[in-house]
């Protein structure tokens, strides 16, 4: 289970110390995540919402918001994720 200080760490990507990192929202870092771990496999039910823009994250399978909204919590662990976190841009 991804936490929200996973998540915060997980909104930039890393480069060299000189120049700061760029800032992801917290749909480019979730659909990073999905495209990351070959997404389009994952089972079925469990990607409803995924990469659709228009479609509130808090409403997109295995995404836990808090009352701003922000991504807390993802719980994916039925999903089908393939590939290792050395796959992710942190």
């Amino acid at each position: 289970m991804i936490v929200r200080a996973q998540i915060a760490q997980f909104e930039s990507t890393a480069t060299a110390p000189a120049v700061p990192p760029p800032k992801m929202t917290q749909f480019e870092c979730l659909m990073t995540l999905y495209n990351s771990t070959q997404g389009k496999g994952w089972v079925g039910y469990r990607k409803r919402g995924w990469g659709k823009p228009d479609v509130a994250l808090g409403t997109w399978d295995g995404v836990t918001v808090d009352k701003a909204n922000r991504v807390v919590q993802l719980g994916l662990n039925v999903s089908g994720l393939k590939g290792t976190k050395n796959h992710l841009p942190v």
